[in-house]
């Protein structure tokens, strides 16, 4: 028998007071700035912006407070990918600092990375104008319901956060002789520890 998914009901449900709970997926690009500038093609460290993402996901509450003021408060993972362009670079944290340099001993040079994990807190007052109001769908399929919603208004905020690094890994991937090759280094590349700033959202 065919199965058809109807719309059930439509309605507005809205939340002005206690906690709501939120899964948020967050996706961006990195680059790497050296004394306020992008680096040139000559430089190792230049980076594939479109190929260096970043990734979050955040389990997140909003606190009603007063009136249309929210707090936003939660935690959760963070991926920073710096793709290199040059898939020849190496990084080398010998010597006190983070070197780079070009792997000319490989035949075939694919892929060049560092990846650094955060655990990741944020604390953001937010002014909703939309005062916590949801858009709700249910959907009806045999004995099946399904509630999807959809937050309605303009919503802005600014607030701290702070990062604990959790891990750090270079990755290079080439060929040679022997075939494909893949080399993983956990080694210390002087990322933060700790990070802390200002987010607005």
């Amino acid at each position: 028998r065919s199965r058809r998914r109807s719309r059930d009901i439509e309605y507005f449900q809205q939340h002005d007071h206690g906690t709501l709970r939120d899964l948020n997926f967050e996706i961006g690009i990195n680059n790497w700035l050296a004394d306020g500038k992008l680096p040139d093609s000559n430089d190792l460290y230049q980076l594939r912006p479109v190929n260096s993402t970043y990734v979050g996901l955040i389990w997140n509450h909003t606190t009603h407070l007063k009136g249309a003021l929210y707090l936003d408060w939660g935690g959760g993972l963070n991926w920073y990918n710096f793709k290199f362009e040059n898939a020849r670079t190496r990084l080398d944290p010998s010597g006190g600092e983070l070197n780079f340099y070009e792997d000319l001993g490989v035949n075939s040079a694919k892929k060049s990375k560092l990846k650094v994990t955060y655990l990741n807190f944020n604390l953001i007052p937010v002014i909703d104008f939309g005062r916590g109001k949801r858009l709700v769908r249910q959907y009806a399929d045999d004995d099946v319901r399904v509630a999807l919603s959809a937050r309605r208004g303009f919503r802005f905020g600014i607030g701290p956060y702070a990062s604990l690094k959790l891990s750090q890994k270079a990755k290079y991937k080439y060929s040679n002789d022997s075939g494909n090759q893949k080399d993983k280094d956990k080694g210390g590349f002087y990322s933060n520890n700790f990070r802390y700033g200002l987010r607005a959202q």
